[in-house]
């Protein structure tokens, strides 16, 4: 298991290629997840507070570095995320 902290915009960690079972979730509200350094409030995929949010990858997934945000470097927030990988 990780753990982040999200201020601004910051990559959280990179899914690997491959069959991959991911979950993260945010300790509280306002935190928004993509896969590019543009990701905003407007665009990205909000985590849900305390709840988990499941990614499953298949084999001939190539992988991709996920990015969150939180909209501004006044707020900072707790992004955890836990990975497995192979078959």
């Amino acid at each position: 298991m990780g753990q982040v902290a999200v201020s601004g915009t910051v990559p959280l960690f990179l899914v690997p290629s491959g069959p991959v079972n991911a979950s993260l979730f945010a300790a509280s509200s306002g935190v928004y997840v993509g896969t590019s350094t543009a990701v905003t409030t407007a665009n990205g995929m909000e985590l849900p507070a305390s709840t988990p949010v499941p990614i499953a990858t298949f084999p001939a997934s190539t992988g991709a570095q996920l990015y969150a945000t939180v909209g501004t470097a006044a707020t900072t927030v707790a992004v955890f995320y836990s990975l497995s990988t192979g078959g």
